[in-house]
């Protein structure tokens, strides 16, 4: 009864603060729903087009394809599950709200159900919509209909996200059982060790190189299941699982389409359960433990604060005081220090893993355009990523305290440009690093022409986040990882894409030509290039200045 109380209030409240009526909030409803259902048409379409042209126009088979969809369901498996320890904690452990249903008649147990839903459905909102978007497109190319696509969703993908993310809750209490013994860091430490070398030890495990290899001798019968060729331990995760019963669907083989969908639904049924039975358990002791190593954290966050802001090397008082200050508050937040770690290892692993690739053929340059690009476009997404979870929270973390700054006799122009430029440098050194080690196979032109593009890249993507967040500013949350799962992180994000997918296909038909030009008649067609660069430079930097201003105005009209 408590619980079915609470979430009654909660989404009366949800609903109120949603449907009041105010031209500023139509406005930006409106051009939600618009970012929204352009972005599902896109995904769509791209999901359906990629199949089309792997399956259609270079034949590897249904087999390789869902092999491909089980890697993909891999990363996508750990990615949920990281991000629901870093998330978690934040939700069940730093929420005010928590703390005030601890002050009242509320049994803990139901204040963490209550905390888990609202994790859970906060942080897969977005997700869900990009799934749902590409498993339509999905099924649309292999011609399911509506009860075979609702059976991959409610028996395949909703089990998979509530496993990932279950788990990840499980981790995190055991993180902070074990803390109070051995230590937070020794445990964060093991915890990125352990995820780095399951993942490494995965590809290891299953190389997509080798699976190609083997698999195409048998061209052209490629659409047998090569169950032999799928090491014994991968049949044991739940990416296989998903995969296979895709695979078992699109060929309507039902039976074993259920049968791999089974241990999917008993995974997730256990994994929650094994949640719940813990949160009964654990939670407020878990909670106080949370609460004595934030004092910890503060004490040490206090002793470096009294002494870095003693003396003025590098800059202007004005300017070293402010960048002082966001040190402090990234390096206070243990969260925040755990996540930018976590993308490192990542980077880490997608640079060793995609310095290895190697290029087709001569005259497969259509080949040899789709992999660049696809490299290109996985740097891309990782500097969204990292400009997602760090700039877009920049200025709502500056709370409601910012009439400290602006009492301050400093220009609000100059406030909005030191606040973004030590993370703008960050992000653009870690994207040129990831460009340097992804492009080595590449020639040395393509190499300059990748510096420049994940130049104007970094510029755009940087800005677009930190306009956005300054538009879409909470000031009244101090969480930036909630700050970056709300709804507008999540139009920001549809965004950041839409222009990602505005780079990819122009910069297409251009490398196009000069693949050709060069496998054809040993010609550096790259005139077209240029021209193209010199478009999307034009439109990135009118993004990003745009954006900035954006941000600007956004604090003049708040504060």
């Amino acid at each position: 009864m408590q619980v079915l109380h609470i979430l009654k209030y909660k989404l009366l409240s949800f609903i109120k603060a949603n449907l009041e009526i105010k031209f500023s909030l139509l406005i930006r409803n409106i051009g939600s729903i618009t970012v929204y259902v352009i972005f599902a048409v896109g995904a769509f379409l791209f999901a359906r087009n990629i199949i089309y042209y792997v399956v259609g126009q270079l034949k590897i088979g249904q087999f390789l394809l869902h092999e491909f969809i089980s890697i993909i369901f891999f990363i996508f498996f750990i990615a949920v599950n990281v991000g629901n320890i870093i998330v978690s904690y934040a939700t069940l452990f730093k929420s005010p709200e928590v703390a005030f249903l601890l002050t009242k008649p509320v049994k803990p147990q139901s204040i963490f159900f209550i905390k888990f839903l609202d994790n859970f459905f906060y942080s897969s909102t977005t997700l869900l919509l990009i799934l749902l978007s590409v498993f339509a497109g999905y099924s649309f190319y292999f011609d399911l209909n509506i009860l075979e696509f609702a059976g991959i969703i409610v028996l395949n993908i909703l089990p998979f996200l509530l496993s990932a993310g279950s788990l990840g809750v499980i981790i995190l209490f055991i993180i902070l059982k074990l803390s109070a013994r051995i230590g937070l860091r020794k445990i964060i430490y093991s915890l990125i060790f352990g995820y780095a070398i399951i993942t490494l030890g995965f590809f290891k495990i299953s190389s997509p190189v080798e699976l190609v290899t083997n698999v195409l001798r048998y061209y052209p019968h490629v659409d047998h299941y090569f169950s032999e060729m799928i090491p014994s331990i991968i049949t044991y995760l739940p990416n296989h699982w998903l995969s296979d019963s895709l695979y078992w669907t699109v060929n309507h083989n039902y039976t074993n389409a259920i049968l791999y969908a089974i241990p999917q639904l008993v995974l997730s049924i256990v994994l929650f359960s094994g949640v719940l039975i813990l949160g009964k358990m654990w939670y407020y002791n878990t909670w106080l433990v949370s609460l004595k190593i934030k004092e910890k954290k503060k004490k040490t966050s206090n002793r470096i604060s009294s002494s870095i802001f003693e003396t003025t090397k590098y800059f202007k008082e004005q300017t070293e005081v402010l960048i002082k200050k966001d040190i402090i508050l990234f390096i206070r937040e243990p969260s925040q220090v755990l996540h930018f770690v976590i993308l490192l290892v990542l980077i880490i692993i997608f640079v060793s893993s995609i310095s290895g690739v190697t290029l087709v053929g001569p005259f497969n340059y259509f080949l040899q355009t789709i992999i660049y690009l696809v490299v290109f476009l996985f740097n891309a997404l990782l500097i969204a990523t990292l400009s997602l979870r760090f700039v877009f929270p920049l200025i709502s973390l500056e709370g409601q305290s910012f009439w400290k700054i602006k009492t301050s006799p400093m220009n609000i122009t100059e406030y909005t440009k030191i606040k973004v430029a030590p993370v703008f440098i960050i992000i653009f050194t870690i994207a040129q690093i990831l460009n340097f080690f992804s492009n080595l196979k590449f020639s040395y032109q393509l190499f300059l022409i990748s510096v420049v593009l994940t130049s104007l890249t970094v510029f755009s993507l940087v800005f677009i986040n930190y306009g956005l967040g300054g538009f879409f500013a909470i000031y009244k949350e101090k969480n930036p990882i909630r700050i970056a799962s709300s709804q507008g992180a999540s139009i920001t994000f549809l965004v950041s894409l839409l222009y990602m997918l505005f780079l990819i296909l122009s910069l297409f038909y251009p490398l196009y030509i000069y693949f050709e030009g060069l496998a054809r008649y040993n010609e550096h067609y790259l005139a077209k290039i240029f021209y193209i660069i010199i478009f999307i430079g034009i439109i990135s930097i009118v993004l990003g200045i745009v954006s900035f201003k954006l941000a600007v105005k956004s604090l003049k009209r708040d504060f």
